[in-house]
């Protein structure tokens, strides 16, 4: 759905490849990866403890905390950002460049295999035109009531000269200079919510790999033949890329042991060449690594090459 929105992947791939972007698009959507990873901790914290579920009963805990997170974020009332807030992110941007990993580069396990310069601030200004000529960011003013104090939110396409407060009904005036509020739209809001962003970053990465022949269908369900009714799995990418066949799971948070295995189920069934795992940043479960090799040694006795990749937040 947010690749439709961009036109092409190549054009998604320029702004969902910056951070400086998908900073902006989580604020706006009023989330935050790390609070929602915290929160998530504690919920299935909550979950266990309640239920005295047993130790291995964990994973359900998860999916169930994660279930209970997202629910939360979609309702979340999206916050517009002003112009002044996204000129005060690209220079805090900007401040911390030098300390970073070049920005645009797809991010592998341990190094960056791309080099790529900073988002300039001439180039951040045709993205920023670009989202609003695609209607990803929505133009708009804020308006607050000056009788009751009331914050509102108007689309372009409906500010007047005069408004009317929803609350206290009074009407009042435009300032005579108002600001320009950036909102996202509703699909786009919702893939943000919904943590689609990371799966468009996967999707980037390894179309950046690929570049002679690139191919993919998101969110697969799979189906055994011996049951075609019940869903078997669930693959968020599957992709074919220079003639091999990718398979590839994102994770929201940590991956646990039998996420691993749930994706080797799933690229020995299909026969693929390539598995991948993402994952953010940073959020390594205990005793991730040897799972990967486990893992690992388990899929060349099909001639299957399994990866992990790490996805940088903002």
């Amino acid at each position: 759905g947010l690749v439709s929105l961009f036109g092409e992947l190549d054009s998604a791939r320029a702004i969902v490849g910056r951070r400086f972007w998908r900073g902006v698009f989580e604020q706006i959507a009023n989330r935050d990866p790390k609070k929602d990873g915290d929160l998530e901790a504690r919920v299935k914290n909550t979950i266990t403890k309640i239920l005295q579920l047993p130790k291995q009963r964990s994973h359900d805990a998860e999916v169930a905390a994660r279930r209970v997170v997202r629910v939360v974020g979609e309702r979340l009332e999206a916050k517009p950002m002003s112009a002044s807030k996204l000129a005060q992110l690209y220079s805090d941007y900007v401040a911390k460049a030098d300390n970073r990993a070049p920005d645009n580069a797809p991010p592998a396990p341990t190094i960056w295999q791309h080099r790529q310069q900073m988002l300039v601030e001439g180039e951040m200004r045709q993205q920023l035109s670009f989202l609003v000529a695609a209607d990803i960011l929505r133009l708009g003013v804020e308006v607050r009531c000056k009788r009751c104090g009331v914050p509102a939110w108007l689309r372009l396409d409906e500010a007047r000269q005069h408004v009317v407060c929803s609350g206290c009904r009074h009407e009042q005036s435009l300032d005579g200079q108002p600001e320009w509020h950036y909102a996202l739209n509703s699909l786009a809001f919702r893939c943000v919510t919904e943590n689609q962003m990371q799966v468009l970053q996967a999707l980037c990465h390894l179309a950046w790999n690929h570049q002679n022949s690139f191919a993919y269908s998101p969110s697969v369900d799979i189906y055994l033949e011996a049951d075609p009714q019940t869903r078997w799995h669930e693959i968020d990418l599957v992709c074919l890329c220079d003639g091999q066949l990718v398979v590839a799971e994102v994770k929201e948070t940590e991956a646990d042991q039998s996420d691993l295995a749930d994706l080797a189920e799933i690229a020995e069934a299909l026969r693929a060449d390539v598995a991948y795992l993402f994952i953010p940043a940073g959020r390594k479960s205990k005793g991730f690594e040897e799972w990967c090799s486990a893992i690992r040694k388990r899929l060349e006795r099909s001639h299957i090459q399994f990866e992990h990749v790490e996805l940088e937040q903002y």
